[in-house]
């Protein structure tokens, strides 16, 4: 069985088994039905444009410009645009709700976004990856941060109790959390926080635990409940 290949300057078709198909374009049969080389050769150019967009959409700082790439039809180039810090607000919002997961997931990753972007992807983003990365992320309002441990999704609630910036009762009460997981997860956040406020060796684990059990959250590092644990456990 014979099958025709037609080439033109818009791409590659196949025009089925009658060479009259397709008068007006050089065409030409193939026993095995491969498409020929002179077809095949555009392929390269095809993703010579994509990489040329996306490396377009990395460096631009222009706002006109950006604004174009991140309505282009390729979503690796509105994924790109989306990580550029220079991308103007208004096509940050726009790429929030693009129909490709990995670009918001670049847009929940932004260091310089509106928080209300955030807010946002963390109420209507239709996938639990987007929004937990986005309650992980410091641009969120402190005030909109213990609301997100309500979400069903445990990947969400995790995410929240990562955000630094989590009031420490918010987290406290995320212990009593349904899921294991985020359970953990609180677990290993205050003890950084007691590690990082009240100046004990993350590797002191004695020292640790034993101030978990306190109210860590009201203590300095100069505090004689603190004294009191260095000299009982001493850093290595």
């Amino acid at each position: 069985m014979s099958v025709t290949w037609c080439t033109n300057k818009s791409g590659i078709h196949l025009t089925g088994k009658s060479r009259q198909a397709c008068p007006l374009h050089r065409s030409e049969t193939s026993a095995t039905g491969a498409a020929p080389s002179g077809a095949t050769s555009m392929l390269p150019s095809l993703f010579a444009l994509k990489r040329g967009s996306a490396e377009r959409a990395q460096d631009a700082t222009a706002s006109r410009e950006l604004r174009s790439l991140a309505a282009h039809e390729s979503d690796v180039t509105r994924r790109v645009a989306a990580r550029n810090e220079a991308c103007p607000p208004d096509a940050v919002r726009s790429l929030a709700d693009d129909p490709s997961e990995m670009v918001r997931m670049a847009v929940a990753r932004r260091e310089h976004i509106d928080p209300d972007v955030l807010v946002h992807m963390t109420k209507n983003d239709p996938t639990e990856h987007v929004r937990a990365l986005a309650s992980t992320n410091s641009a969120l309002p402190v005030d909109a941060l213990p609301g997100m441990m309500s979400d069903p999704s445990a990947v969400v609630r995790m995410g929240v109790t990562r955000n630094p910036r989590l009031p420490d009762d918010a987290l406290v009460r995320a212990l009593q959390d349904r899921s294991r997981h985020v359970q953990t997860s609180v677990g290993r956040e205050i003890d950084r926080r007691i590690s990082a406020r009240l100046g004990i060796a993350p590797d002191n684990t004695e020292a640790i635990a034993f101030l978990r059990d306190q109210e860590w959250w009201a203590m300095q590092s100069d505090d004689p409940a603190v004294t009191l644990v260095r000299s009982l456990y001493p850093d290595a």
